[in-house]
């Protein structure tokens, strides 16, 4: 099983409810592989592999909106992120 949520594009989980919440579950691993990975393009995923007390094979991170100032700039995820089966 894999768990897929949001994030901000600099994978910091402090700054989203929903990554938040993955990280207060998982333990501090969860922001640390995501500190390795660094930045994310809006429209694109992270996925990590190490998901510390969370009972799954992986977190996969979706960067969907691009926050400004000015509000949001929504983006579609490229097709190579999902996969329908």
């Amino acid at each position: 099983d894999i768990i897929v949520g949001t994030a901000a594009s600099n994978l910091n989980l402090n700054q989203n409810p929903c990554a938040r919440a993955l990280r207060d579950a998982a333990g501090p691993c969860l922001q640390q592989e995501c500190s390795k990975i660094g930045q994310v393009a809006p429209g694109d995923i992270a996925a990590i592999n190490s998901t510390g007390k969370l009972h799954c094979k992986a977190v996969i991170f979706a960067v969907c909106c691009d926050w400004s100032n000015a509000g949001a700039r929504q983006v579609k995820i490229p097709s190579h992120c999902v996969r329908r089966e």
